[in-house]
């Protein structure tokens, strides 16, 4: 027998794992998957190519301005769609009676795989011995770094909010057109000179809309409206906070400033952030209501972001820190490290964000403390819609109801926006060379003191 006739076997029995099938319906079904693949795979590369090959990036991505879908979305669904294709047709191939020739390259297959395991869980031993590194708690490495009291310096831990600013940031050497300044409490300045807080004053609670990201000291919003009421305004806004930590905010500093007027700012997002009791990589106080309709507070004190496997979903190869440290070392670390933890909490954001402003409403009427409710909006909103939304409507619904002066930024931002696209552009902070909308910039953040000033003085 020749080596070419005993090699032939093993060749043939190589094929015969696949089949074409006889059945024409099933052959269709085999043609109509390969297709979709095919086209899935075209989408995915033409999603990802899509600045070099003119197809738009941001709001300009031909499929958004087509179907409001995302480059992302748009890359994440074909990914899928091609898997899920081209695994149907290996599928429909595929010949089941013929599995016995994979007994044996399945069996090398699990020898080889054990003795990887058992070497990398000696290696994982060895590693954390050699660098102090505790077995338990059991904590994921790459949720760790990737904490937001790790990555943005300018926060502190706080046990009741989660994260505050810190306080004697920045000062007066600083460039009063792009100064990030703070003084006492982690209250932000409105100039680059940090001057003590005053009792009585009008105090500014929210985001970081509120706190005037990506503008200096003197233009954000309650900057501009301390200069035109002639009245210290207090800003107490730090990026990042949910509804339920921004009313806390607002709690928490009334008796401390007592405030003549307190303002309750919310972007529209950040009434579905608390929904979430771990958000950006940190975790935070969250409500639910019990049957009898009361809050219930939760994450009281609010514990320190670990890593621990409650608190992320991060890649499970951070629980290995040797793996995270031989990845970190070929050069790949930033890559496992992209991204932030985000955890829902199984509540009804919309609900606790009406209970709080009521309960809000009702503290601070009790002080005799007017307090307005202020509804903000991203420039990617697309303010060429009919209508905001619904869980911003909702919100803004059940304050006006409770009695809550409210001042909802949708109708002023939707004159702005028919006035022009680029006009409105000037409203925000625009990034990806025009494409993105980042925070509202020096003159958007005049439009809100405006709207502000006018309520205020009426």
């Amino acid at each position: 027998m020749t080596q070419d006739t005993m090699t032939e076997p093993k060749q043939r029995s190589l094929f015969a794992l696949f089949r074409l099938p006889r059945s024409w319906p099933v052959r269709i079904l085999l043609g109509l998957a390969v297709v979709a693949g095919i086209c899935a795979s075209v989408v995915l590369v033409l999603s990802i190519l899509a600045q070099q090959l003119g197809l738009g990036v941001a709001e300009d991505f031909i499929l958004y301005e087509w179907f409001r879908y995302s480059r992302g979305d748009t890359a994440r669904a074909s990914i899928s769609c091609a898997i899920y294709s081209f695994l149907l047709a290996v599928i429909i191939l595929f010949d089941w009676r013929k599995l016995h020739v994979l007994k044996e390259p399945l069996t090398n297959l699990a020898l080889i795989g054990t003795t990887v395991i058992l070497c990398l869980f000696v290696m994982e031993i060895g590693y954390r011995v050699i660098n102090g590194t505790p077995l338990l708690p059991i904590e994921n490495s790459i949720a760790k770094d990737r904490a937001l009291l790790t990555t943005q310096t300018a926060n502190d831990y706080d046990p009741d909010l989660g994260w505050v600013l810190k306080p004697e940031i920045g000062g007066s050497g600083s460039d009063p057109e792009t100064s990030f300044t703070t003084g006492e409490l982690g209250v932000r300045m409105n100039s680059n000179e940090r001057k003590p807080l005053s009792k009585g004053a009008i105090l500014a609670v929210g985001d970081s809309f509120t706190a005037g990201s990506e503008v200096g000291d003197r233009y954000s919003w309650p900057a501009q409206l301390e200069r035109l009421l002639g009245e210290p305004v207090i800003n107490a806004a730090v990026g990042g906070w949910a509804s339920d930590q921004i009313i806390l905010r607002a709690e928490q500093l009334a008796p401390i400033l007592e405030p003549r007027i307190i303002i309750v700012s919310f972007l529209a997002d950040d009434i579905l952030r608390s929904g979430f009791r771990v958000y950006g990589s940190a975790n935070k106080p969250w409500f639910d209501i019990d049957e009898n309709g009361n809050l219930v507070r939760h994450n009281k004190p609010v514990p320190l972001f670990t890593g621990k496997p409650s608190e992320t979903n991060a890649s499970p190869i951070g629980y290995f820190h040797f793996l995270t440290f031989a990845i970190d070392r070929i050069g790949f670390g930033s890559w496992l490290r992209r991204g932030s933890e985000y955890i829902k909490n199984g509540n009804d954001p919309v609900a606790v964000s009406c209970k709080l402003l009521e309960r809000a409403h009702k503290t601070f009427s009790e002080k005799n403390i007017r307090m307005l409710f202020l509804l903000q909006h991203g420039g990617d909103d697309r303010h060429d819609r009919t209508s905001q939304k619904p869980h911003a409507d909702a919100v803004v619904a059940c304050a006006r109801e409770a009695g809550i002066e409210t001042i909802d930024t949708w109708s002023p931002l939707l004159v702005e926006y028919q006035k022009g696209f680029s006009a409105y552009k000037e409203l925000f902070v625009m990034h990806d060379n025009n494409r993105l909308y980042g925070h509202m910039s020096p003159k958007g953040n005049a439009l809100i003191a405006d709207l502000l000033a006018t309520a205020l003085k009426n």
